[in-house]
């Protein structure tokens, strides 16, 4: 595995250096982005430690850069000012974990890096048909009449208490899905995941006994390779974020739901869900 490390404070950069020592794992480090920037036009990396705030730009920005270049790397946000809208903008761009400095303890954090990228290892294009009958490459149709190349889901999920949302996520989903379950409390979520094992589930935020983090969780362990959203951006928390991070969710859906833009929000879901699960694996 080759490894960036980008952060403007040194000490960071050889802590996690030395951390990162006789684990096999290839490393290079830049202090700035534009720095970052050009070792990344030289070379190619399979993981990227980006600290959130740097001297010429922010961690964010520029992952969000590489993302639109097509760089498909493992990403990772180091940062000393958390925030959750930072973890909330880095979700959408398919990071794998965010972690606050100082790290109580650094070779726990290069554990849990070095664990999370062989736990998420992408290599296998067919990874979203393996947990039950998964993604199914055609052309289908959205609501608005226009083909488009995607994936038509077997089965969707969602957890909607309020009425009114249920309806527009029921008709979003319906676009895409064969089939579509709707759950108005936890337990029928959760029946509904155990029984059927849906390919895609939207989930609210404002759950709080069972917390929406521990339904992405239960979900994730039905179904590792399911694609999750969650509804509700605005109630989530920095804990929350990160849980969800961690977890892999795939996307969040802000409130109040709009129509054209839940669909939006659902393709994109998926076809970044088929992206991040689909790169090509590498030996480390």
């Amino acid at each position: 595995m080759r490894v960036l490390i980008v952060d403007d404070d040194p000490a960071v950069r050889l802590t996690l250096a030395m951390a990162f020592e006789n684990t096999g794992w290839q490393l290079a480090t830049a202090g700035s982005g534009q720095e970052a920037l050009a070792k990344l036009e030289s070379a190619t990396f399979d993981v990227l430690i980006l600290d959130k705030n740097l001297p010429d730009t922010t961690g964010v920005d520029l992952l969000r850069r590489q993302r639109l270049s097509g760089n498909r790397a493992h990403a990772f946000i180091i940062t000393g000012q958390a925030d959750a809208r930072s973890a909330a903008d880095t979700l959408e761009l398919g990071i794998d974990g965010y972690y606050e400095k100082p790290f109580d303890n650094v070779y726990e954090v290069v554990k849990a890096i070095r664990e999370t990228v062989q736990r998420n290892r992408r290599g296998n294009p067919a990874d979203l048909a393996q947990a039950s009958t998964h993604f199914r490459r055609s052309q289908s149709m959205l609501g608005d009449g226009r083909p488009v190349s995607g994936h038509q889901i077997e089965r969707g999920l969602a957890l909607c208490p309020d009425q009114a949302e249920a309806e527009l996520v029921d008709r979003a989903l319906r676009e895409l899905c064969v089939e579509v379950d709707s759950a108005t409390s936890s337990q029928q979520a959760i029946d509904h995941m155990r029984a059927r094992r849906p390919e895609l589930v939207v989930l609210d935020a404002q759950q709080i006994e069972p917390k929406v983090t521990w339904l992405a969780e239960q979900y994730r362990s039905l179904v590792p390779h399911g694609v999750v959203l969650v509804l509700g951006r605005q109630q989530l928390g920095l804990d929350s974020l990160k849980k969800l991070i961690g977890l892999g969710v795939d996307g969040l859906i802000d409130r109040p739901l709009d129509a054209a833009q839940l669909r939006a929000k659902l393709m994109q879901a998926l076809q970044q869900a088929a992206w991040r699960r689909g790169i090509s694996d590498v030996n480390g």
